[in-house]
């Protein structure tokens, strides 16, 4: 009887594209998949992960609140940052128990911005943010080192999918301004703009598998 094999999750496959690796499913096939056949698509959350390190974002996968937590504490050593500016209310009640230095009333005397977002857009690699995260400030002014909370829920295939979600979550009034989208410097559209709030900018990802609980 031949090894049952091992399914591999998100965060198996993750590391195996991230890294180079071959599919280890497609790699054991004793015949080669025909040129002609309809190309495999590659799941939303494997793609945004992908195309989100290629644009230059910092992708780190957190299993848990505290690994989120342990890795920004990790973040602000390595960028010698001790306040963050975090106009996001929940987000910014959840950092104050657990001791960090929070700034919410103005972003000028901080380097590093805390939110969490509305969706991951697989397509462009791209993480959408409005006025709610943001208290009503545009990119441009905000710190330009910015972690985004997000969790695996939040990945959407493309723009139009990440603002329809937008419309089912918000009615009228409720609306949120400012919808804005956030990309790794490197990404072509960022680079060839004139001008771009995203250039320069440093974008971590702390992704979990569920929201964060006050």
């Amino acid at each position: 009887m031949g090894e049952k094999k091992e399914k591999k999750g998100f965060l198996g496959k993750l590391k195996d594209i991230l890294s180079g690796a071959p599919d280890t499913a497609q790699s054991n096939e004793s015949e080669p998949a025909s040129p002609y056949a309809p190309k495999e698509k590659v799941p939303n959350d494997i793609e945004f992960a992908q195309r989100f390190t290629e644009s230059g974002g910092h992708f780190l996968f957190c299993k848990s609140g505290e690994e989120a937590l342990s890795n920004l504490r990790n973040i602000l050593s390595e960028v010698d940052s001790s306040v963050i500016f975090c106009p996001d209310p929940k987000l910014k009640d959840y950092l104050k128990k657990a001791n960090f230095k929070i700034e919410e009333n103005s972003p000028l005397p901080c380097n590093v911005v805390c939110t969490t977002c509305e969706a991951l857009v697989a397509y462009t690699g791209s993480i959408m943010i409005d006025g709610f995260q943001t208290k009503g400030l545009k990119i441009s002014n905000l710190p330009p080192i910015h972690v985004v909370w997000g969790y695996t829920g939040q990945i959407v295939e493309n723009l139009s999918a990440a603002m329809s979600k937008i419309n089912n979550t918000y009615r009228g009034d409720e609306r949120p301004s400012q919808i804005s989208t956030l990309k790794g410097p490197q990404a072509q559209s960022v680079q060839q703009a004139a001008a771009d709030p995203n250039k320069g900018r440093v974008l971590y990802l702390l992704l979990l598998e569920d929201p964060i609980t006050e």
